[in-house]
């Protein structure tokens, strides 16, 4: 995905957890408070890997489950933000 100005980016992956018998459970929990505390998004009380993102208008929900993302809402903006 190019940037504003059309130039390349990329990620810095500040530390690798690929290997380790850990990494799914710190990929997971790191994603969970970024999803919780930045996103505004609230985790399911039913099945851990769901993320709940309600206002008065719209909802999104997002799946998290090992290495896949499902995203999908009632408004496309909404969905673009978290995108």
């Amino acid at each position: 995905m190019p940037g504003a100005a059309g130039e390349k980016l990329v990620c810095k992956l500040n530390k690798a957890l690929y290997g380790l018998r850990q990494a799914p459970r710190a990929w997971f929990y790191t994603l969970k408070q970024f999803l919780v505390a930045k996103l505004g998004f609230r985790a399911s009380k039913s099945d851990p890997s769901l993320f709940l993102q309600t206002s008065s208008t719209s909802q999104v929900f997002l799946m998290a489950y090992v290495d896949d993302i499902v995203l999908t809402g009632s408004s496309n903006a909404e969905i673009d933000s978290v995108v």
